[in-house]
């Protein structure tokens, strides 16, 4: 019986929607032989209750681990997470720059020169996120100009 119940939520049903309570009834029938073999008192209806409110609160808790993880548990974590990103896009962006200066048009190269990295990296996460933003306009420019120009020159 429990082999069929593990076949039947394996194969038939998935271990997704065992993670979302939908389990096999196979498994009611299975703890309902134990109760008998053993001569156990433990009601099998409200053992798949159980298994599932198991399953829900450890989900929940694996989901909140990885918010955690990802974005920081505290308003502070996160916060400096969240830099942390912008950070990494900024020196991207300017290591991609001094690696081509073909990055952006010309007349964007204005967005680099007026500070250094470092100087750049300390300045307030809106500001940041502003010049990303400009940065990725620029870049969207070039790209829209180097589709015209290979269609007109086709």
């Amino acid at each position: 019986m429990l082999t069929a119940a593990y076949h039947e939520q394996f194969y038939d049903l998935g271990w997704y929607h065992c993670s979302l309570g939908q389990i096999s009834k196979k498994w009611h029938q299975a703890v309902e032989e134990y109760n008998r073999r053993d001569n156990l008192s433990l009601d099998s209806s409200s053992w798949a209750s159980s298994l599932i409110q198991l399953f829900w609160s450890y989900t929940k808790n694996l989901w909140q681990h990885r918010n955690e993880f990802i974005h920081g548990s505290t308003p502070e974590e996160e916060a400096t997470k969240l830099l942390a990103k912008l950070h990494d896009q900024v020196s991207y962006h300017y290591a991609q720059f001094s690696r081509d200066p073909t990055y952006i048009l010309p007349r964007h190269h204005h967005l680099f020169p007026q500070r250094t990295l470092q100087d750049r990296l300390t300045l307030s996460y809106d500001h940041l996120q502003c010049w990303l933003r400009s940065v990725d306009e620029a870049r969207n420019i070039l790209s829209t100009q180097e589709a015209h120009l290979r269609s007109t020159s086709s």
